[in-house]
Parts: C-alpha cells; sequence; structure tokens
C-alpha cells in the first residue's frame, strides 16, 4: 500500500480571504446583537441568541482561518 499526501480541501491561497470574511460577518453580527441587546426596551430571546450564535461561530471561523494564514496550523 502506498501512502498518498495529504491534499487540502481549500486552497491555502485562500485562507486570508475567508479569515477577512469570516471576522467581518462576525463583527457585523457581533455589532447587530449588541445594539439590538443595548437600545431595545423590550429583549427577544430568540433574535438575541441567534445572533449571538452567528457571531461566536463567524468569528471562531475568522480566527481559526487567521491562524491558518499565519501559518499557525492548529
Amino acid at each position: 500500500m502506498a501512502l498518498v499526501a495529504y491534499e487540502s480541501l481549500i486552497d491555502p491561497s485562500a485562507y486570508p480571504f475567508f479569515a477577512f470574511l469570516f471576522v467581518v460577518i462576525g463583527l457585523f453580527a457581533f455589532s447587530t446583537f449588541a445594539v439590538s441587546e443595548l437600545t431595545s426596551t423590550k429583549k427577544n430571546i430568540f433574535k438575541g441568541l441567534t445572533l449571538a450564535t452567528i457571531a461566536s461561530a463567524t468569528l471562531g471561523l475568522g480566527i481559526f482561518f487567521v491562524f491558518l494564514a499565519g501559518g499557525i496550523y492548529v
């Protein structure tokens, strides 16, 4: 059995683009969440949890791709 070299599903030259994209989307979702929580008098728990989950997931992916773009393979 010959060993097959691992090939990434995402081209490494695209890591900075994905890092920027996910961080921007995450910051937008976070700012929307923060503004809606600070300015609304009637809190909607579903909207808050949805925005917080989207912000958390996209910022997590953004940081992951920032590490990959910087050469830190986790």
